[in-house]
């Protein structure tokens, strides 16, 4: 049977065991309006075993398609819908708390930020000693102060080598 959304005139096949005497509150899932629908005898009822898609031709230009599984919502009641809501809010927080905890087990170690402390400021001095001329027409203390640092590395260069001696 082909069930139409009053709000917005979207159709949904829909097999009518799934709609019981005294009517059903379904739910689209094109515009999320909610109706009471109650089947009338009226009514066609299209007795088809039912496609993952069909394809309903309203005008030459307009076309729709149709896939019962995942655009028809029945609703029974709207204290279920809440509760499910409700769940998922729990679950999800629950999630979350498990992620804070997988990073709280594992601590950034002092070592590795040292590392990472020495590689960053060793790639800054490379950097800033690649464009030493055209940073000294804008920084004119660079040069003596790059050259002062090159000495102390030599220094503690030539320290180091003395210990091991």
């Amino acid at each position: 049977m082909i069930i139409s959304c009053p709000e917005c005139a979207k159709r949904f096949n829909i097999d009518q065991n799934l709609i019981p005497k005294h009517g059903r509150l379904l739910q689209c899932s094109n515009c999320m309006h909610k109706w009471h629908f109650i089947i009338k005898k009226n009514e066609e009822i299209i007795n088809e075993p039912f496609k993952s898609e069909e394809v309903i031709l309203e005008n030459k230009n307009q076309e729709k398609k149709i896939n019962p599984s995942k655009e028809f919502i029945p609703i029974e009641d709207e204290t279920v819908e809440k509760e499910l809501k409700k769940e998922q809010k729990v679950t999800n927080k629950i999630k979350k708390k498990e992620q804070k905890r997988k990073k709280k087990d594992k601590p950034i170690k002092l070592l590795n930020m040292i590392i990472v402390i020495i590689i960053s400021v060793a790639a800054l001095i490379i950097i800033i000693d690649t464009f030493r001329i055209e940073l000294s027409k804008y920084m004119p203390f660079l040069n003596p102060m790059l050259d002062s640092f090159y000495t102390i590395i030599a220094d503690i260069n030539s320290f180091i080598k003395d210990l091991i001696r």
